[in-house]
């Protein structure tokens, strides 16, 4: 068993102790920052959530949201909203709503940030349409600016009917410093998109014809440089690597799980860096797990990165305890809430009972260097029967500009008095970019300069001894981006610089993290192009 495995399963043991011994976790603010409705009848508003990256080059993380079966005027089905963040956190009013162009079913039934497709420092949308019989799918792309999202899209491909069930960002699969966009099918089918300065090409790079009820960018998980893709089926889970040429077109890693139809795969998502050792790690739900004689629980599943990419055995779970909640419903990287330079995971339960049935219920567990514990450290559940909050959790990036990256909920059947209206909720955390000075151990970092900055950032800190020091630069997943001094290093004072330009960086939030002696020191660091 190697070293990294042995201490994952030592977290697992001594979390287990600590539960048995009555230790309960801190839970932070269970109280939306932000909530907004669909405000129509069966529009379904929150069935799809996601950040939307920073679209307007503000600094600030927005977020986007999807209502599928929003009726217009025009009796055009769907809409997607996007709002944008601020020093006073999210407007409940969109900045900006894009509807079907046409009469359509089901637009935005699917939506993601883009990454920044052309390479223009502002990030990008991408919305999909879906139907699974009667109309081809489509996706569409809408390109950032400094006056935020474009009201025309800009991309757009129609394709065969289950095309546009989900739209992500793929991250940047081919190492050119474009995001890359992936698009799926339902049930078959994955068509992959790479972005240039021009933007995203009409044809894509590589299709693949797999089964997929999810797939997502799995961050890099073999620390090559390149971001690879995650997908999820119905009882397995697959990653195909990136590549200075894209995605392999053959699967790279590959877990089955077939435990009593577990719907393993249900839900996939890249997790960030959890444990800090510089690879990416990913996350799979399987909701229909059984799990202590107990049906349908649910149950998260973590696999930590490596050079050779993933281990099939997972080194971290988490099972629902109440028949029929269906843990894991929704997974997903929950950026770093509590800004110590560890990404966060974030987990659904849309069907758990809480007070009344399905009320529903959103977990966020905090990365350290030791990893994931077995209980979370924060909980929210829904204040509805059958509003299914959670059907969707995702990062909403930082919408506030303090530091944390903040969650973002659906609940897309819940009514307020529409029926099945449906609601998006964001969680900011309260986490202040305060100078610190000396602290108590003698380890010392001064805030960046300049701050904000749109190339260059000078870092400096203070050693009370000589010993190994590791300084890096986090993006809001936990994500390492750079890393600026990793070596032995004498007692006092220390400088290093960060050019966000090399390589490119979009503008938005970022962490520098420094690790020495086991102590850590962090802060925020704002790129605007």
């Amino acid at each position: 068993m190697n070293t990294r495995r042995a201490v994952g399963r030592w977290v697992l043991a001594l979390s287990a102790f600590l539960v048995a011994a009555g230790w309960t976790p801190v839970s932070a603010s269970l109280t939306p920052s932000w909530i907004t409705e669909g405000n129509r009848v069966g529009a379904f508003y929150g069935h799809s959530v996601a950040s939307a990256g920073d679209v307007n080059g503000d600094g600030y993380g927005d977020v986007i949201v999807g209502a599928y079966t929003h009726l217009n005027s025009s009796n055009s089905l769907g809409r997607a909203y996007v709002y944008y963040g601020s020093a006073g956190g999210l407007s409940t009013s969109p900045a900006w709503i894009a509807e079907a162009p046409a009469p359509n079913l089901g637009f935005g039934y699917s939506v993601a940030g883009a990454g920044d497709v052309n390479g223009d420092g502002y990030d990008d949308v991408v919305i999909g349409r879906y139907h699974n019989s009667l109309y081809q799918g489509q996706a569409w792309l809408y390109l950032g600016s400094p006056s935020g999202l474009g009201t025309s899209a800009a991309w757009t491909v129609l394709d065969t009917p289950g095309y546009g069930a989900i739209v992500a960002s793929a991250g940047d699969v081919n190492g050119d410093g474009y995001g890359d966009v992936v698009v799926a099918g339902d049930p078959y089918g994955i068509w992959i998109y790479h972005g240039s300065a021009s933007g995203l090409s009409p044809t894509p790079a590589l299709t693949l014809n797999n089964r997929c009820v999810s797939v997502a960018c799995a961050g890099d998980v073999n620390g090559d440089g390149y971001d690879d893709l995650i997908i999820g089926g119905t009882d397995s889970a697959e990653i195909h690597f990136g590549s200075a040429t894209g995605l392999s077109p053959t699967l790279n890693w590959l877990t089955k799980v077939t435990y009593q139809e577990a719907n393993y795969g249900i839900s996939a998502a890249g997790a960030g860096d959890v444990n800090g050792d510089g690879f990416d790690d990913v996350l799979v739900g399987a909701n229909l797990y059984d799990w202590n004689n107990l049906t349908d629980t649910g149950r998260a599943f973590l696999y930590y990165g490596s050079a050779g990419g993933p281990d099939i055995y997972f080194d971290w779970h988490f099972d629902g305890n109440l028949t029929g909640g269906q843990v894991a419903n929704s997974v997903a990287s929950a950026g770093d809430v509590n800004g110590d330079g560890f990404a966060d995971i974030g987990v659904g339960a849309s069907r758990y009972d809480y007070n009344t049935s399905s009320q529903g219920r959103a977990y966020v567990f905090f990365g350290s260097a030791l990893g994931v514990a077995l209980t979370p450290d924060w909980v929210a559940a829904g204040d509805q029967a059958l509003a299914w909050f959670a059907g969707v959790v995702a990062s909403a990036g930082d919408v506030n500009g303090d530091g944390g990256s903040d969650v973002i909920v659906g609940a897309d059947q819940y009514q307020d008095p529409e029926q099945q209206e449906g609601r998006a909720y964001v969680y900011t955390t309260s986490l202040v970019d305060v100078p610190r000075g000396a602290v108590a151990n003698g380890l010392a970092m001064a805030p960046p300069f300049p701050n904000p900055s749109s190339g260059v950032t000078d870092l400096s800190f203070t050693l009370p001894a000589s010993g190994r020091v590791h300084l890096a630069i986090h993006d809001v997943t936990g994500r390492v981006v750079a890393v600026l001094v990793d070596g032995v290093q004498g007692a006092g004072p220390h400088g290093a610089r960060w050019r966000s330009t090399s390589p490119r960086v979009p503008s938005g939030v970022y962490v520098a993290r420094l690790e020495f002696a086991g102590r850590i020191e962090t802060r925020r660091i704002v790129v605007i192009r």
